[in-house]
């Protein structure tokens, strides 16, 4: 996932939380990683503004921290004036041992001041945190296992949490400060996680850049971030294999149709969703990082054909996650939603109200409806 670095400080005595310039390892995309450079016109469609819940969003993350009551009110009128009446907000995936707790309870903080249009998620700091640890151990002790479920078992006791995530098996780096993750899907503690979350009846939120076969890294992150290899590898099978471990573990695989890699194309997705009725797909409707012809839109927003009859051919396994991070002034925090607003006021209006609306609250079991 793109995410912006948290403050290093709580921003509690502000009246909004702002930017901060100060870096922590938990760095994430810079801006021309995930915006545009020029924020869309606004919308203007003669049918108004079409509602949606935001699947995937972060008031804790890079350059950002909202954690005030004047914050999350002023991400709400924000997110008011561009359609998205709901958010689930989830902390970025810690890289390895280097989980940021107070990041997790920030995240509470958030939700718990509005808890009439925020969701919570957890995990993204803690046990992704966990997960990278173990990336190239042929065996993973009982002792972190047991550790790991009873991780599980906190975060979501009693919390109300709608998903566990974000999660990620490959994340690129954009800058030196932004965290490179790779681990293979089927690793143990992803494994004993699709079991542990279908136990509970909760959503994965998963981001693996899409890669088919081993790489190159893309010469678009060349001098970007020492901290990419030289080449990524592939991950697809592995990921089917994830999905095939636990037919009852329900993956959202976070940013789809943002093409990182030269490998996000509608064929891929659509192989990826027929052969697996436990995968979700979470769609980020911009243009960027490589500004291939294979992501969903173009850079005028207009939706690809082969994507849209990728939706019309799965209306009930899709929703959209903004992957924003807040921080209470309109500027930033209408970036991504502008863009998510302009993907649905160009889909057919009942495919619109199922991807914004009513698929969120079934896959995730919200309450209170859209």
């Amino acid at each position: 996932m793109l995410y912006r670095l948290r403050a290093s400080a709580l921003c509690l005595t502000l009246l909004a939380c702002g930017t901060s310039s100060v870096a922590s390892p938990e760095a994430g995309a810079p801006v021309d990683a995930n915006d545009a450079s020029t924020v869309d016109a606004p919308i203007s469609d003669a049918g108004g503004v079409r509602s949606w819940i935001d699947t995937h969003a972060h008031p804790v993350g890079i350059h950002s921290e909202c954690s005030t009551q004047a914050c999350v009110d002023a991400v709400v009128a924000t997110m008011d004036k561009y359609g998205a009446r709901r958010a689930i907000f989830i902390h970025p995936p810690s890289p390895a041992n280097n989980p940021h707790s107070g990041g997790e309870s920030l995240i509470h903080t958030s939700v718990q001041l509005r808890p009439d249009r925020f969701f919570l998620g957890v995990g993204g700091s803690d046990l992704n945190s966990r997960i990278q640890a173990t990336a190239g151990l042929e065996n993973v002790t009982t002792d972190a296992r047991n550790a790991f479920a009873t991780n599980v078992s906190q975060l979501l006791a009693g919390s109300g949490a709608v998903v566990i995530g974000e999660t990620a098996a490959l994340h690129l780096s954009y800058e030196a400060a932004h965290p490179f993750e790779q681990i293979s899907p089927t690793s143990t503690l992803f494994k004993d996680l699709a079991d542990l979350a279908a136990a509970a009846d909760v959503p994965i939120d998963f981001h693996v850049d899409a890669v088919k076969q081993t790489m190159p890294l893309p010469t678009f992150y060349v001098g970007k971030s020492p901290n990419n290899p030289a080449q990524i590898e592939g991950n697809m099978d592995a990921f089917s294999a994830l999905l095939a471990y636990n037919r009852k573990a329900r993956f959202v695989w976070a940013h789809v149709g943002r093409d990182t890699t030269g490998d996000m194309s509608a064929p891929l997705v659509d192989a990826m969703l027929a052969a697996n009725e436990n995968l979700f797909i979470q769609i980020h409707a911009v243009f960027l990082p490589l500004q291939s012809s294979q992501a969903i839109v173009d850079g005028d927003s207009n939706v690809h054909a082969e994507w849209l009859e990728l939706l019309k051919k799965y209306p009930d396994r899709a929703v959209i996650g903004s992957d924003s991070f807040f921080n209470g002034t309109e500027d930033n925090d209408a970036k991504s939603l502008t863009q998510m607003q302009q993907f649905l006021q160009r889909l057919p209006a009942d495919l619109a109200q199922r991807i914004g609306c009513d698929n969120p609250v079934r896959i995730y079991r919200l309450s209170g409806g859209c």
